[in-house]
């Protein structure tokens, strides 16, 4: 979960079982209200959430690349 002035990014997992869990969906909702804003179902940006920005709106992700090289992945509405 990350908040960004008011706005707030939940991270959920899709599928779980055994203890693992598959797939995210991600949604942003106004964090003084709780009303829904967006969900957001990306399969293609694997690692981990790091961070939320509200404006402009987008998502990054920490991932390790082949070569054990840390990257940053944004990802952001289209």
């Amino acid at each position: 979960m990350q908040l960004n002035g008011d706005r707030i990014a939940i991270a959920f997992s899709l599928r779980c079982s055994a203890g693992v869990c598959e797939g995210t969906n991600f949604t942003v909702a106004n964090a003084k209200t709780g009303e829904k804003i967006a969900d957001y179902d990306d399969g293609s940006v694997s690692g981990i959430f790091a961070c939320y920005t509200a404006s402009p709106e987008r998502f990054t992700f920490l991932a390790v690349d082949d070569d054990n090289k840390l990257n940053r992945i944004e990802a952001a509405a289209h």
